[in-house]
C-alpha cells in the first residue's frame, strides 16, 4: 500500500477499491442451444460470483508480471488496473464487447 502512495500519490484503499471495481464483470457470454443451434447470449453474473471471477482476473495478471516479489507485481497490477492498462482489465473489456 505504501508502494502504491508513493507512486500514485493517492489513497491506496480508494486506489484498491477503483481497481476492484475496474476487473468485476457485470455480464457475461454464454452459449446456448436452441433450436439445434448453438448462440452466445450475454447473462448477467451473480453477485457471489462477480468478486471471485474479478480477483481470480486480478490474481492471473499479476503472476505473469516479471518483478521480482509478489507485493511488487501485485502493486503494478493494481496501478495498471486503475490506469486501465493491465491485462486484467483488458479482459473484462473483452468479455463486455462480446456480451
Amino acid at each position: 500500500m505504501d508502494y502504491i502512495n508513493n507512486r500514485l500519490h493517492m489513497n491506496p484503499l480508494k486506489v484498491l477499491y477503483k481497481t476492484i471495481d475496474n476487473v468485476i464483470p457485470y455480464i457475461e457470454v454464454r452459449n446456448m442451444r436452441v433450436d439445434g443451434v448453438s448462440h452466445l447470449m450475454p447473462t448477467d453474473i451473480p453477485t457471489d460470483r462477480r468478486l471471485g471471477l474479478g480477483l481470480r482476473w486480478l490474481v492471473d495478471a499479476t503472476k505473469q508480471h516479471r518483478e521480482v516479489t509478489a507485493w511488487l507485481r501485485l502493486a503494478w497490477e493494481i496501478i495498471d488496473s486503475v490506469l486501465r492498462k493491465s491485462s486484467s482489465y483488458k479482459r473484462w473489456e473483452t468479455i463486455h464487447n462480446l456480451a
